[in-house]
């Protein structure tokens, strides 16, 4: 008897979701739909998979046990879809891709209807979290990551280096001044980045010379989008990240400090485009890589993430 999927990916989505109404947005389907399709494949099974009460959803043992299994089955069909599709070699289907929020809405968005101009037959779900997703359980297909990924079972292809700088917004620097030494930050208002006190400290170096400054300010964030916007507000002096000169610099919303100085211990760092060790890679998966690396304003000229 041959095996359907019939009720697979609605169980998947509901065990990984944790309830029906969850599932049926994931998968753009009805509730009522998602409970019916589970229920049919219990049925098929001859066993309860989960147990429902009017609170919460929750696997049964057997539940347990199938789920490895039925992610393996999902696997196998997506990778015999992407093998059939490479054959054609059409980019096409859904493509989940997860990244900071700060990127998503800094560059991927503009970016994207050039995109789809070139690829119609790629929908595209942007998953902007700051959080590092798990790629196979929340069935991403790529994602945008600042560091290398741990997990053998993860490709990474270096898509821009990261550069930082020290910027401020043009009426900060006309009403407290413009700085042209690192040491003189420790006179002026700093929006301060990461969850504590370690972070406020910088390290600049220009040649032989060295030097570390201590940040204070009125303003702490772990958002780098906040970061970014509270310092274009005038807030303060502040670090952002770019691939390049980042946007708010290219529009003139900010001023970056000390080009000539560099700062330590954030030099070598890229951006990676991370995906599923399949043994096929999605044209869709592909096509959007390459595109983002011919960006010569995301890859090249940059983007403040």
């Amino acid at each position: 008897m041959g095996t359907s999927l019939h009720g697979i990916p609605e169980f998947v989505a509901v065990a990984d979701g944790g309830g029906f109404s969850a599932a049926g947005r994931r998968l753009g389907l009805s509730k009522s739909l998602v409970s019916e399709r589970v229920a049919a494949l219990e049925a098929r099974l001859g066993t309860r998979l989960l147990a429902r009460t009017t609170r919460r959803v929750a696997l049964t043992e057997a539940g347990a046990a199938y789920l490895e299994r039925a992610r393996r089955v999902l696997d196998e069909a997506a990778g015999a879809e992407a093998a059939v599709q490479a054959l054609h070699g059409e980019p096409r289907g859904r493509l989940r891709v997860a990244t900071s929020v700060g990127l998503a809405a800094g560059e991927l968005a503009p970016l994207l209807p050039a995109f789809h101009a070139r690829h119609p037959a790629v929908e595209v779900e942007l998953l902007a979290d700051d959080r590092v997703v798990d790629l196979v359980a929340e069935r991403i297909d790529v994602a945008l990551r600042a560091a290398l990924p741990v997990n053998p079972a993860q490709i990474a292809r270096r898509v821009a280096p990261i550069r930082y700088a020290i910027a401020a917004a043009p009426a900060y620097l006309a009403r407290h001044g413009h700085p042209v030494h690192p040491a003189e930050l420790s006179g002026h208002a700093c929006v301060l980045y990461g969850p504590d006190s370690p972070w406020d400290e910088l390290r600049f170096r220009r040649g032989e010379e060295e030097v570390g400054v201590r940040l204070s300010g009125f303003l702490r964030t772990q958002a780098p989008l906040v970061a970014g916007a509270a310092i274009a507000a005038g807030c303060g002096i502040g670090l952002v990240m770019s691939l390049g000169v980042p946007r708010a610099v290219r529009d003139g919303a900010l001023v970056t400090l000390f080009p000539d100085w560099q700062l330590v211990g954030y030099e070598g760092r890229d951006l990676w485009a991370v995906y599923p060790d399949n043994r096929h890679i999605p044209p869709k998966v592909r096509a959007f890589i390459d595109f983002l690396a011919a960006q010569e304003r995301f890859g090249g000229s940059g983007v403040q993430a």
